[in-house]
């Protein structure tokens, strides 16, 4: 809910969980300045138990509502709502609109949310939180996500 002629700090990269070269933990706040952080409220990993899922407050998941995937150790993680895909798509047009130079993003395959040398070098893209933050697994490699990035028509390297 900043204006674009603002910053916030929403990346942490200097996080001591964070699993990144030192270099990049140097003057962390750089990325914070250079980024528009978009958040996408959802619980992600979820844990099964007696064939009951749970998100990290222990609270009910409707099964419905989780996809099996593979990610940073999790098996289980909340679906994205579609609405809110299509939202993020229509704020990304806009930013591109804004910011042409936004050429590039990993998020086309699974391995594409993990740690990226061109993110923690400030390459101009489209980047998730787990591009910087090896402690981080927001976004997670949901295909719903990843066919509306892929849409995008972005490059990918």
């Amino acid at each position: 809910m900043f204006n674009l002629d603002y910053w916030g700090y929403h990346l942490y990269v200097a996080s001591p969980g964070n699993k990144i070269d030192i270099e990049f933990k140097k003057n962390a706040s750089r990325y914070d300045m250079h980024s528009i952080g978009i958040e996408l409220c959802n619980f992600g990993p979820v844990t099964v138990r007696n064939n009951r899922y749970s998100n990290i407050y222990g609270q009910p998941i409707d099964q419905d509502d989780v996809i099996k995937l593979d990610f940073r150790g999790y098996q289980y993680w909340e679906q994205y709502d579609p609405r809110q895909i299509a939202k993020l798509k229509t704020v990304l047009l806009e930013l591109l609109e804004i910011y042409p130079e936004i050429k590039y993003t990993p998020l086309i395959t699974t391995s594409g949310f993990e740690i990226n040398r061109n993110a923690l070098k400030q390459k101009p893209g489209i980047y998730s939180h787990g591009n910087v933050r090896s402690d981080k697994s927001d976004c997670y490699p949901s295909p719903l996500l990843i066919e509306m990035l892929t849409s995008l028509n972005l490059t990918n390297g």
